[in-house]
């Protein structure tokens, strides 16, 4: 064999020795595999632009031990807030942040990230106490005794936030200033 095939022959083999024995020390073993898992706080119902009563919690591990001092990055995607928006692993691996929800009811996610790897989160957010009540169809019409409106009479109640409440009883005066009690029930608030 040839000086410099003997020489690429020696370089092949140091590469696979280094190769094998991973290289650089990174703290693991050559294993660089990170894995962000969700870890407590997911799947909540809670009031909207109000904080879910359980923090959100991710567990990082890499290559298959717990990662502490891992910056992990929270976005609400236009879901509320979180504090803190960035939070580090502690040495246990877990990081923690607290998520307000944002204003509309009904689905919403966070992402964390860390490591080119995420975790979303969803909850629910359910409609504040009703502040706002208003006639929504079925105004001005009439109908003889004992007979029914041509439509039906509906009225919306809501939150401070446009979000409707279903099942509210709605007590009415009539015209001869006798009171009745409604249950009005809204499909879609």
């Amino acid at each position: 064999m040839g000086g410099k095939m003997k020489w690429l022959a020696g370089l092949a083999a140091f590469a696979t020795l280094v190769g094998a024995c991973g290289g650089g020390d990174d703290g693991n073993g050559g294993n660089t595999t990170i894995v962000l898992s969700k870890d407590g706080g997911d799947g909540q119902s809670g009031t909207v632009a109000a904080p879910l009563a359980v923090q959100l919690r991710v567990h990082v591990q890499q290559g298959g031990s717990d990662k502490a001092g891992a910056e992990v990055a929270w976005n609400t995607n236009g879901n509320g807030t979180v504090d803190p928006a960035n939070s580090v692993t502690s040495g246990t691996g877990r990081a923690t942040t607290t998520w307000t929800l944002g204003t509309a009811a009904g689905a919403q996610a966070v992402d964390a990230t860390y490591g080119g790897t995420f975790a979303t989160f969803v909850a629910t957010g359910l409609a504040g106490p009703a502040s706002s009540f208003g006639k929504a169809s079925g105004d001005g019409q009439s109908a003889g005794i004992n007979s029914a409106f041509g439509e039906p009479v509906m009225v919306q109640v809501t939150d401070q936030y446009g979000n409707g409440i279903d099942g509210v009883l709605v007590t009415h005066e009539h015209a001869d200033h006798t009171q009745g009690c409604l249950k009005f029930l809204t499909s879609d608030g």
